[in-house]
């Protein structure tokens, strides 16, 4: 399969035997190292901080230094993960979730909520692209964003610390100093279970190829329902590898899921039924109501088939949007004959699709009831 190259990295460069042996370097050695050089460093810029408070004459118990430092950690958490949102922010990117420790900042339904939520990791910036252009170069901007902003504000922290006039200003400068570094050593290429840290991200978007496309594919969908981005702008090539790389049967079908909106959004209806084909060959009933519905929609409105159609609908009676289940209803009872019926589905799926957040899902789907209703006339 040919890799994610967004022709933005020379092609005579190959960094992938080169990450190959780092990564099984890595797999051989273990995290243990890595830990080691972590504490090694904090260690050694920590007396390095001591004999400077000593020679300074700031004393400290270990009372307050415990409480300085459990003070200073969400901050320099706060910092980091601002460095991620602000690069993503700058590139047009739409911010989900912010998560500092037990606080999650997210937007739901267009609107922004607060609560508390259990601690899996210590910050979280969840970003997804308003555009797959240059995909690979802007991701790694929002990745390196977060180090970046550590870096700055340790060395501010650092010259503060330097100049501190009091005891209780200079420890808590210092200890700045060590989240600092902590966030700094993201750069670090580790993993463990799902979660990544910005260095192995960046190593990934580096070497681009199936980690890459597999990252995007978990954006596409995310992505329409966020921003303006319609489904027929997701990456042409893109799709087309995702729908004939070989992949388990769940996720061969959610690729040609993928595929048939895609391709139906670009109005080559022959391209997506023939995807669609695909995707309802080894339908399971746990499959997302989503491929159904769409089964029954285009089985009525494309191919003038309302048993079909009403036999898809009967199949799936899960919940699911609104308007996806009322668009294929609407679809079928047209195909059936009754065009009062129809337009009466497509203006309640319209209305509520009026009601709801814009984005390029919707759009999508708006698209699809006005074609409906024009032709039921």
């Amino acid at each position: 399969m040919s890799s994610a190259y967004d022709g933005k990295l020379l092609r005579e460069v190959d960094t992938s035997r080169f990450l190959e042996s780092v990564e099984s370097a890595a797999a051989a050695l273990g995290r243990v190292p890595v830990y080691v050089v972590l504490a090694l460093a904090i260690r050694r810029l920590l007396q390095f901080q001591i004999q400077w408070g000593n020679a300074q004459g700031f004393d400290r118990t270990l009372a307050c230094a415990a409480s300085l430092l459990a003070l200073t950690g969400p901050f320099g958490i706060l910092i980091h993960e601002s460095g991620h949102y602000l690069a993503g922010a700058a590139l047009g990117q739409c911010c989900r979730r912010f998560v500092i420790g037990p606080v999650e900042l997210a937007r739901r339904a267009g609107a922004w909520t607060v609560r508390w939520i259990g601690i899996r990791r210590a910050g979280l910036v969840d970003f997804v692209p308003s555009t797959f252009v240059r995909f690979r170069r802007r991701r790694a901007i929002c990745v390196a964003g977060g180090p970046v902003a550590s870096l700055l504000a340790g060395l501010v922290f650092a010259l503060l610390s330097f100049h501190a006039q009091t005891s209780s200003l200079f420890w808590i400068w210092s200890y700045s100093v060590q989240w600092s570094l902590v966030g700094l050593l993201g750069l670090l290429p580790m993993r463990r279970g799902d979660a990544r840290s910005d260095g192995y991200l960046l190593w990934e978007l580096i070497r681009g190829g199936t980690a890459v496309d597999e990252l995007q594919r978990n954006l596409l969908v995310a992505s329409s329902h966020a921003t303006p981005l319609r489904m027929r702008d997701w990456p042409h090539d893109l799709i087309c590898r995702l729908a004939e790389v070989p992949a388990d049967p769940q996720a061969s079908r959610y690729n040609a899921y993928l595929a048939y909106v895609h391709f139906l959004d670009r109005d080559e209806r022959q391209v997506a039924g023939q995807y669609l084909d695909r995707l309802m060959l080894d339908w399971k009933s746990d499959d997302p109501p989503e491929y159904a519905l769409e089964a029954a929609y285009f089985h009525a409105f494309h191919g003038d088939d309302p048993i079909a159609a009403r036999n898809w609908l009967t199949r799936e009676g899960r919940d699911a949007e609104p308007w996806v289940r009322l668009r294929a209803q609407a679809a079928m009872e047209r195909a059936a004959g009754y065009p009062e019926v129809a337009c009466r589905l497509a203006e309640e799926a319209l209305s509520l699709l009026r009601a709801a957040p814009a984005c390029g899902a919707h759009q999508y789907e708006v698209d699809r009831l006005q074609a409906l209703l024009g032709d039921a006339v």
